[in-house]
């Protein structure tokens, strides 16, 4: 079972599968459970994560910002405490397997997510943006596609959720990467990402100005993301 493929399991009382995992760090062994769709950010700033179904909103919780990279041990990968710690900081997730139970069923069914920035200066859904994941016989199309399709990206515009608030709109761009479990059921990994990503590669520092105000800049140095000087009559 270590260090194997992932394999499929198949839950009755939901009628979806789970998948597991199992690697060796250290002296440890570690079981990795998931659900069909897992969630990751790769972005600057929290996400709160949401499902549409059933009439309702199911708020998952935040995604948060990704740990920055970490020493590796002798083996290559991430330590054991390290990888702890990334789980305990909610960087990633998996989608409640009871909430995908339609999507799974009805293979012409989509599944609706709204994802809504984290910003200081606002509430969690100040701004919320909206996308479907194509139904499941689609996903499995994607992942056995010989003309690299497996990997999507989809633009994804947060706007504010009442017009009376003076808020411009981020939009994020959601990689969309599917594989097939036991050669049939599609995993499918959602990273949230920033449309654009400049690095400053001189030995200077270099002043940036930009009619963009959720842009945001960071270091190796920093904690965090800090937001850049803009205009504020422009829009994003």
């Amino acid at each position: 079972e270590v260090q194997k493929p992932r394999s499929a399991h198949y839950i009755s009382d939901y009628k979806t599968h789970v998948f597991t995992s199992v690697v060796k760090r250290g002296n440890s062994t570690v079981l990795h459970l998931s659900s069909h769709v897992e969630m990751y950010n790769s972005s600057s700033l929290p996400f709160r994560i949401a499902v549409l179904g059933d009439d309702k909103v199911h708020d998952l919780g935040i995604v948060k910002i990704a740990p920055k990279s970490t020493s590796v041990n002798g083996s290559g990968g991430k330590s054991l405490l390290k990888e702890s710690e990334e789980l305990m900081t909610h960087s990633k997730f998996g989608l409640p397997a009871p909430l995908l139970t339609s999507f799974m069923i009805d293979t012409s069914e989509t599944l609706c997510l709204q994802i809504s920035p984290v910003l200081k200066e606002t509430n969690d859904f100040a701004l919320a943006g909206m996308f479907n994941l194509p139904p499941l016989d689609r996903l499995v199309e994607i992942a056995t596609s010989s003309q690299g399709e497996a990997r999507r990206v989809i633009e994804v515009s947060c706007s504010p959720s009442t017009r009376a608030r003076n808020l411009s709109s981020l939009v994020a761009n959601v990689c969309c990467k599917v594989t097939l479990v036991d050669g049939a059921h599609p995993f499918v990994q959602l990273f949230i990402e920033p449309r654009v990503v400049m690095t400053n590669r001189l030995p200077v520092s270099v002043l940036l100005r930009t009619p963009m105000p959720h842009t945001l800049v960071s270091s190796n140095s920093d904690s965090g993301g800090e937001s850049l000087e803009h205009d504020d009559d422009s829009k994003y």
